[in-house]
């Protein structure tokens, strides 16, 4: 499918009548739309998007603005084509809004040969066929929302059967389970029922009854999987809005200085034990230390040539025989006993052993100054850290008043309540996902009953398959093997999907993009992981997931799907392809990976509608759609009209190939947005 005119009236910012005749050539298929910021290229998304679905992209703001301020209605009308077909089908596509209204009318009208419309029965069955909503975002898409497409596996995986025509095969399939069912339990020529048919019908209708329960049960579970999820992005929105995302950073920054500063007063309580700890260890070399001087200054100052401390011995006892009376009163007469006694000790002054007592006494002194020098050390590295602690809580501290006053400000002025918005979000969030588990598990049973039956149905048949007419035989024989061939079919066509998918992305991974990765399915479902040698998950950033997970995906299934459709084949399941329709898509990737993403787009898509601002089309991008320029069908340039004066110095040129052109223009009545074709040198 490809698209080939777009017409748009009153939409969103375009005033009037606006049309674009899109380039659908096969070997020009690629239309490239320049407009700066604020301009509309959004808008040309969403009105492709809204004309499909009824409703705008997901960062699309006031979302029920639809009809243009100016006018009371809009229109968008798409013209399509299936160009997979031998002979191309034009259809198209129209839905409309009067302002005020909540709901807006689609239809689509099948164009014959000669321009001729009729209506179409069924538009959104039509949209569907050829592109479901659940893979939209994969080929209609802005840049910074491609990063997130994949949440829901089971809605995926069902998106993209629907897209490769496997979901149409499985409906057949069971038609003609359905019709082999039913000529079995309604042929009249299998004469009396024997106990075991009985038995084997009875069984039958209960897993049949299972199969439908667990069917109704699922698709409630599913709908109301996808209200709580319409509710979750209605309170989204406006959490998005309002200042939700910086309180909820400044709240984070909140959190972390309180925890720093709470980390700080306990470093601080910490050092400032463990000083105690110190002081309690060297408090006796410290009580001791002056002691200790005024000791060491003494033994100083008493030292004699003799040693120490002799002199003050000698002093001492001169003084005594001198005086004539020793320190026990005694009276000291020359030549007795007591005084050559006392006379003796003079000798002894200045011993030997006294020596090595002033030894001991120096050595313990010693010790002392060296307890106190560590003491001093340890105790000034405390006191060192206990400051830079005190100074780095201050800093603290400030930021933290800091933060919360800007909480506070913006607090006040947020209407929202951000503390109900982010409550309603979790419990709308939990609920869509219990609702999604719950249908898991009602999908596994309506499986098992399934299987049942089938196997039910086999039995049935052997028990029966003596008695059948030679009619129902011959008809029962021909539906078992139309039975068996598409059930083969889709079992090669699945296997056949993901192992290309799984072989162009590895290679994708290989040739254009750093590092030594590899991509892999998230168990049985299409979720593409990127994995490490580790084996372990890859954490991607806003880059990589754009273009690593979604884009080297959504090419890779375009790659198939174009594959799949210009097979030579006697058995073919008929699959669609669409166009990828892609607005900024480098807006989260620097300069090497524009480059890639400009030739995965390039190199695979079958029509490429791309919008992007003169900024981004330079360098890297324009060189690379320079390289492909035989690709390039047509170029658009969008064009702003204000209401305004004119000014002659914001007429906001750009250069397209080479060439300035002008996007601004003044003294218009409406303001608008208009869109020329710039030719191609």
């Amino acid at each position: 499918m490809r698209i080939e005119r777009i017409e748009i009236q009153n939409f969103r910012g375009f005033y009037g009548d606006h049309e674009i005749d899109l380039s659908v050539d096969d070997k020009k298929s690629v239309t490239l739309i320049i407009a700066e910021n604020g301009v509309g290229k959004s808008t040309i998304l969403n009105s492709i998007f809204w004309c499909f679905y009824g409703d705008l992209t997901e960062n699309t703001d006031l979302k029920e603005d639809v009809v243009h301020d100016d006018a009371k209605k809009c229109v968008v009308s798409l013209t399509i084509i299936d160009n997979q077909l031998s002979t191309p089908q034009r259809y198209v596509l129209r839905r409309f809004l009067d302002k005020g209204s909540k709901q807006s009318v689609f239809k689509a009208f099948v164009i014959d040969d000669i321009g001729n419309s009729k209506p179409h029965l069924s538009p959104q069955e039509l949209v569907n066929h050829y592109l479901p909503k659940a893979l939209a975002n994969y080929f209609l898409f802005y840049g910074e929302g491609l990063k997130s497409v994949f949440t829901n596996p089971e809605e995926l995986k069902r998106a993209i059967e629907d897209f490769q025509g496997l979901t149409a095969a499985s409906k057949s399939k069971q038609n003609i389970i359905d019709i082999k069912d039913k000529y079995v339990r309604k042929d009249k020529s299998s004469g009396k029922k024997t106990n075991d048919i009985k038995i084997n019908e009875k069984a039958f209708d209960k897993e049949k009854k299972n199969y439908d329960d667990a069917l109704k049960k699922e698709k409630e579970c599913t709908e109301n999987a996808a209200k709580e999820n319409e509710k979750f992005k209605e309170i989204d929105d406006k959490y998005k809005k309002s200042n939700s995302k910086e309180l909820k950073e400044l709240n984070e920054r909140r959190k972390t200085l309180e925890g720093k500063e709470s980390k700080l007063k306990s470093d601080i309580k910490s050092a400032e034990i463990k000083r105690i700890h110190e002081l309690d260890h060297y408090s006796l070399s410290v009580l001791n230390f002056p002691n200790s001087k005024k000791i060491s200054d003494w033994i100083k100052t008493s030292n004699t040539q003799d040693g120490v401390p002799g002199k003050y011995h000698k002093m001492y006892i001169e003084t005594l025989l001198n005086n004539k009376e020793c320190i026990c009163s005694t009276k000291l007469v020359e030549g007795e006993h007591h005084y050559e006694c006392v006379k003796a000790k003079l000798a002894e002054a200045d011993s030997t052993e006294l020596r090595e007592r002033a030894k001991l006494v120096h050595g313990t002194i010693h010790n002392i100054e060296k307890s106190n020098i560590r003491f001093k050390e340890a105790y000034e590295e405390i006191e060192d850290t206990i400051a830079d602690l005190r100074d780095e809580l201050d800093k603290t501290r400030v930021n933290l008043e800091d933060t919360n006053n800007k909480i506070t400000r913006l607090g006040d002025a947020n209407e929202l309540d951000i503390e109900e918005l982010e409550s309603q979000r979790k419990k709308y969030e939990t609920a869509r996902d219990n609702f999604l588990i719950k249908a898991g598990t009602w999908k596994n049973i309506k499986d098992l009953s399934k299987n049942k039956q089938d196997q039910l149905t086999k039995e049935l048949l052997k028990l029966k398959s003596s008695t059948f007419s030679d009619e129902v035989k011959i008809k029962l024989n021909f539906l078992q093997k139309a039975e068996d061939e598409i059930t083969e079919l889709i079992e090669v066509e699945k296997k056949k999907a993901k192992d290309f998918i799984f072989s162009d992305m590895n290679n994708s991974l290989n040739e254009l993009s750093a590092g030594n990765h590899e991509f892999r399915f998230e168990k049985d479902t299409w979720m593409p992981r990127i994995i490490k040698t580790d084996g372990k998950t890859l954490k991607l950033s806003d880059g990589e997931k754009l273009l690593k997970q979604s884009l080297f995906f959504a090419t890779a299934l375009i790659k198939h799907s174009n594959r799949r459709v210009h097979a030579k084949s006697t058995k073919s399941i008929p699959g669609t392809v669409a166009p990828i329709v892609a607005d900024a898509p480098f807006g989260f990737l620097d300069g090497e990976n524009n480059e890639i993403a400009a030739k995965l787009l390039l190199d695979s898509s079958d029509q490429l509608i791309i919008m992007l601002n003169s900024k981004s089309f330079e360098g890297d991008v324009e060189r690379v759609i320079k390289s492909e320029k035989k690709k390039l069908g047509k170029v658009f340039l969008m064009e702003k009209l204000y209401s305004g004066k004119l000014n002659k110095n914001n007429l906001k040129p750009v250069k397209i190939f080479g060439e300035v052109h002008n996007t601004a223009f003044y003294d218009n009545k409406i303001e608008s947005t208009r869109i020329k074709e710039i030719k191609i040198k």
